[in-house]
C-alpha cells in the first residue's frame, strides 16, 4: 500500500510540476492586453468647396494630438472653414481662428476622420464669346473642304 502511495504522490507531483511551466509559458502571451489607454489616428483630409485639395494643409500638435491646425493655401478668396461629419460643441471646439488658418481641438473621444473643408470664392473664368449664327464654325483650306465635303 506505502508503495502506491508513493508512486501516486510521484506521479502527482511531476503532473503538478509539468502543469506550473506551462503556465508560466501563458504568462507571457502577445494576447495581453496592455493597461495603457490607445486613440486610433484619425485620417485628417483637406479639401476646398467640397473637393479634396492640396490648398489645405493641416498640422497636428505634437504636444496634444487632439488639437488640429488647418491651413488654407490657395489663390481663391477664402470664406469660413466647415467640418463635414462632425459637430462643433460636440465632436469639436474651435481653439483660434486666424485669417485663413483655424485650430480645432477633438473632444469626447472623437475617433471619426477630420475633414477641413476651406469655402472659397474664386473668381468667374473669362470665356470666350459664342459664335455668332450665320458664320461657319469651322474654317477649312479648299483642298479639304472638297475631300470632306460632297
Amino acid at each position: 500500500m506505502k508503495k502506491i502511495l508513493s508512486i501516486l504522490l510521484a506521479a502527482m507531483l511531476a503532473f503538478s510540476a509539468l502543469g506550473a511551466t506551462s503556465m508560466m509559458a501563458f504568462a507571457a502571451s502577445n494576447t495581453v492586453a496592455s493597461p495603457e489607454h490607445t486613440t486610433r489616428d484619425n485620417d485628417k483630409i483637406g479639401q476646398v468647396n467640397g473637393k479634396v485639395s492640396d490648398d489645405v494643409d493641416y498640422e497636428v500638435d505634437p504636444t496634444d494630438p487632439t488639437k488640429i491646425s488647418f491651413t488654407y493655401t490657395g489663390n481663391g478668396d477664402f470664406q469660413n472653414w466647415q467640418f463635414p461629419g462632425m459637430t462643433e460643441g460636440k465632436d469639436y471646439k474651435v481653439i483660434s481662428v486666424d485669417g485663413n488658418t483655424i485650430t480645432i481641438q477633438l473632444i469626447n473621444g472623437y475617433e471619426g476622420d477630420v475633414i477641413g473643408n476651406a469655402i472659397v470664392k474664386f473668381q468667374r473664368a473669362v470665356l470666350p464669346k459664342p459664335a455668332q449664327p450665320g458664320l461657319p464654325a469651322l474654317h477649312l483650306p479648299a483642298q479639304v473642304q472638297q475631300f470632306w465635303l460632297p
